[in-house]
């Protein structure tokens, strides 16, 4: 109901709306996404005073009463979830990082690349990026869009210990082999759990399946 107030419906337009933009409905799962998070506060605050607004005396005891139950739920959550970022969401060894940034400068920048999403930002600024998921056989994520192949050179940057990994290390090794075997693409490096590929798509490769 926050975001029918003035104070959670700009942040709520802002958030939510690239959320569904994404035709993801993963983006719209508070628990699930984290790209929703800066709305809540804004929508917590706009829910009280929708409440406020449309209550009686009682109902505004109420109203707060319920409000200090919502934040002590938010807070646990806070406090279940900030002690995992750095562990799990943002966490790069030094040797990872350093083996990383050697893998961006020897890669020309009209090199394509599919990456985990954990480490995917490094390359960022390319013209052509795709994470991994993106690919239904390759991450065994289910029915995705197949990933285009935009570059004469495609190169597949694959982990699952580094940064936000959400494939299991067995998933990870389904993934290069599938590279390896059905793209018959080239490993050429695999160090510190990044694994990277080398492929060239035969002449006429539009997409990777």
């Amino acid at each position: 109901v926050g975001v029918a107030s003035p104070w959670g419906f700009g942040q709520a337009l802002v958030v939510f709306v690239p959320n569904i933009l994404n035709a993801d409905s993963d983006f719209l799962r508070i628990l699930q996404s984290f790209q929703s998070w800066p709305a809540i506060p804004f929508v917590l605050v706009g829910s009280v005073m929708v409440l406020v607004g449309a209550t009686t005396a009682p109902g505004i005891r109420r109203a707060v009463a319920g409000a200090v139950i919502w934040a002590l739920l938010l807070l646990e959550t806070t406090v279940i979830v900030l002690p995992t970022v750095p562990k799990d969401w943002i966490a790069v060894s030094a040797p990872a990082a350093a083996e990383l940034a050697a893998i961006r400068r020897e890669t020309p920048l009209g090199t394509e690349v599919v990456a985990s999403n954990g480490v995917i930002g490094r390359f960022g600024l390319r013209p052509y990026v795709y994470p991994l998921g993106y690919s239904p056989r390759t991450a065994a994520y289910g029915s995705l869009r197949p990933i285009p192949v935009k570059s004469s050179t495609v190169l597949f940057i694959i982990t699952s210990r580094q940064g936000s990994g959400e494939l299991s290390h067995a998933e990870t090794m389904t993934a290069v082999a599938y590279v390896e075997k059905r793209l018959r693409a080239r490993i050429i490096a695999d160090r510190y759990g990044i694994y990277v590929l080398k492929w060239s798509p035969p002449r006429g490769t539009t997409e990777i399946f």
